[in-house]
Parts: structure tokens; sequence; C-alpha cells
């Protein structure tokens, strides 16, 4: 008896240990859910072009969108040999607007605007979409600061609410810590594979996804003020992850700052006020707060647009004309800023 379940049990491994070797060739041929996050690295997927069907339809986008990337791995136009000024944006899903056709995204609209005035003004969208502060930190050290661009705009918080700790997180919310775990990730993609889907199912399970169609969207006319209670208990629940959140905030500029680079901070917008936005103001004061201590732009974005469902998708992602909306604001606000 023990015989035939020890063999059992030998079969099953060999076969497990075959059906792993299989897949992980077969994902190396064509992975279906390819990530430019590898456990504590950033991979970015270099000179891409899809053609991006919407369906079902979503209210406020195009139905066909062209989604691209460059040699770089960035959203927008290759990087010329000599711009008289260059740009690059930097934040999670609403900034890279993946929904969004190339020429649609509100960096696209800010480069246009830039242009009309400047026509030797580069930018690019390096936006991706769950992205975090901590992420933001790594994509800064391992790309941007080596292009030098002359701005960095970062539009940042949504995905940082309620985060502090950040060494038991993998994939969308990146650490660099080096367990086993996070090694495999990195060297198998199967392993890459079930992180990214786990990770997905995070993402919804919190509420930082795209939810577009499983809410209707109306316009909200004022913020919808919440309780002194709740506010007092909010405050105390996120005391330590704003803490965090600031402090990772200050390396995105300090790190800019020390190679010549200006950062620029845009506070997160959300159509609907009450407890969610009560929530999400706190990340945005503290970015208000740091910006206007250290005589850094600030853009308080969340403040300037306004909250009307023709310009939102979702909670939080932009339509066309939402994108355009940010687009205008942004330039207005850094138009005189770029020296």
């Amino acid at each position: 008896m023990l015989k035939k379940i020890a063999k059992n049990i030998v079969a099953l491994s060999i076969g497990l240990l075959l059906s792993f070797v299989l897949a992980e060739g077969v994902l190396r041929i064509y992975n279906p859910l390819p990530s430019r996050f590898r456990g504590d690295k950033i991979q970015l997927k270099t000179n891409v072009k899809k053609r991006i069907i919407i369906s079902p339809t979503i209210e406020g986008l195009d139905s066909v969108i062209q989604y691209s990337v460059n040699s770089l791995g960035f959203r927008g136009e290759e990087k010329p040999d000599n711009p008289s000024y260059s740009i690059i944006t930097v934040g999670g899903s609403t900034t890279e607007c993946s929904k969004l056709d190339d020429e649609k995204t509100w960096t696209a609209v800010l480069g246009k605007k830039l242009r009309e005035n400047n026509p030797n003004i580069w930018i690019n969208n390096a936006g991706m979409d769950g992205a975090t502060t901590y992420g933001h930190n790594i994509l800064l050290d391992d790309y941007i600061l080596k292009l030098q661009p002359n701005m960095v705009v970062f539009l940042i918080g949504v995905n940082d609410r309620g985060k502090s700790d950040f060494s038991k997180e993998d994939g969308i919310l990146i650490n660099r810590r080096e367990s086993i775990l996070k090694k495999l990730i990195k060297r198998s993609e199967v392993a890459n594979l079930t992180n990214n889907l786990y990770m997905m199912y995070k993402t919804h399970q919190v509420n930082i996804g795209h939810n577009a169609g499983n809410q209707e969207l109306k316009d909200a006319t004022d913020t919808y003020e919440v309780d002194s209670v709740f506010l007092v208990k909010i405050q105390s629940e996120h005391q330590k992850s704003v803490a965090a959140y600031t402090a990772r905030v200050e390396q995105l500029a300090s790190k800019s700052l020390e190679k010549g680079i200006k950062p620029v901070f845009v506070t997160q917008p959300l159509i609907y006020g009450g407890e969610g936005w009560a929530i999400m103001e706190l990340y945005n004061e503290a970015v208000r707060q740091y910006c206007l201590k250290h005589n850094i732009l600030c853009i308080d974005l969340a403040n300037l647009l306004p909250k009307k469902a023709v310009y939102y998708y979702d909670e939080m992602h932009y339509t066309n004309e939402g994108a355009n909306a940010v687009g205008a604001i942004i330039f207005e606000k850094i138009k005189e800023h770029l020296n």
C-alpha cells in the first residue's frame, strides 16, 4: 500500500514537473498576459504597436484605438537628437490612459499644446497601470534619470492609498527585497504569469482597476462633506501610510532635483466626493504641503478638474474629453515654468 502511494506521488511529481517545463516553454514563445513588472524589476516592453477594440463599447471612448510604445518603452514619439525641452509624465493608469488612443491621452494633449509655441519640445508618457510611488522610484532610477529630461510630471497617489510597507508586496506594488519568490518570478514565465493574475485580482479587490460599465456616473456638484467622526477615524487609520507616501514623494523630488530635473506634482482627482474622496484627499494634501514647503510646482488637478460625468468612465479614469481637459489644465499651469 505504501509503495503504491509512493509510486503515485512520484508519478504525480514527474507529471507536474513536465507540465511546468512545457508551460514554461510555451509562455517563453507566447505569453497572453505580458507584464512590465517582474518581481522587484521593471522590464519595459519596447516597439509595441497594437490595435485595440474596446468591447463592449464605453461611452466617452473610441471603439477602436491605437496603443503603441516606442523604443524607450514609453507612449509617444521617439526622442529627437536635440530637443529644445523634454518632459516625461509618470503615474499609474490615470497617466498611462491605456483605453485611450495614443493621440488622445492627456500627455499627448499636453504635448500638442506645448508644441504650438515650441515645435521642438519632446514629451513621452511613462505611465504604468497599477504602479505606485514605490514603482515610480524604481522607474526613475532605472530609466528616466538616465534620459535627463528637463521636467518630470508626476500624477500620483491613487494606488498608494493605505500602503505604508511594501516589504510583503510583489508585482504591481514592487519592492526591491530579493526573496526566493521574487527570484522565481523574475526567472520563470509561469511564476510571473501566476503572480500577474494574482495582482490583477488584488487590484480589482481594492478597486483601483478599470471599472467601466459597472456604474452609472453623474455630475458631482460638490465634494459631499463627511462627518467629523469619520475624518478623525481615517486620519488615524492612514497616518502611517500618508507619512510613508510623503517620504516616497520626497524621494521622487530629491532624485529629480539632484540630476537637474524639475519635478512637478499633480494631485489625483476623483469624480465623486464622500468617504472615498476624503481618503484620497489625505494623500493629495500631503503632496500639496510637501510642494508648498519645498517650493515645488504642484498642480492641484484634484480641485481644478470639474467633477463632470463626461470626463470619466469610472471613478478615476478619464474619457477622451476628460483627458483633453486634464491636458489643458496642466498646460496652463506649466507653460510658464519651462526653463
